[in-house]
């Protein structure tokens, strides 16, 4: 159970449903595979990408990315530290699955203030 009262299993999505691009303002939980990360600031935010992996699919991937916004006044201690270890598992075992928990705000943007907020799971 979650502080909202939330039961965690009701806020799962599971990596082939893109229905969240439909629920906006929704805390879910996302399992994305790593894509990159932008250090590009725009907004105040930078950004980790992610896509939903979709082997049997015929879309294309432009329309799986999804972006994980964390506020710029993150980036050294949280945002960087992220991104090398996602970059070096990337490098070792190519596909690299993260969960992301966190309020959706547009159709594939949702913005994390804590560490907390994205677990990277086992990629092997």
């Amino acid at each position: 159970m979650l502080p909202t009262g939330e039961r965690i299993w009701t806020i799962f999505q599971h990596e082939r449903n893109s229905h969240i691009k439909k629920e906006r303002n929704r805390v879910r939980i996302v399992q994305l595979n790593y894509s990159n990360c932008n250090l590009r600031i725009k907004d105040g935010y930078v950004g980790i990408w992610g896509y939903y992996p979709y082997p049997e699919s015929n879309k294309p991937p432009a329309l799986l990315n999804c972006e994980i916004q964390m506020p710029v006044e993150l980036m050294d201690k949280v945002f960087k530290p992220i991104c090398i270890k996602l970059d070096n598992l990337q490098k070792r075992y190519g596909n690299v699955p993260i969960a992301v928990f966190g309020k959706w705000h547009s159709r594939s943007k949702c913005i994390i203030t804590n560490r907390k907020q994205i677990s990277i799971l086992k990629p092997y």
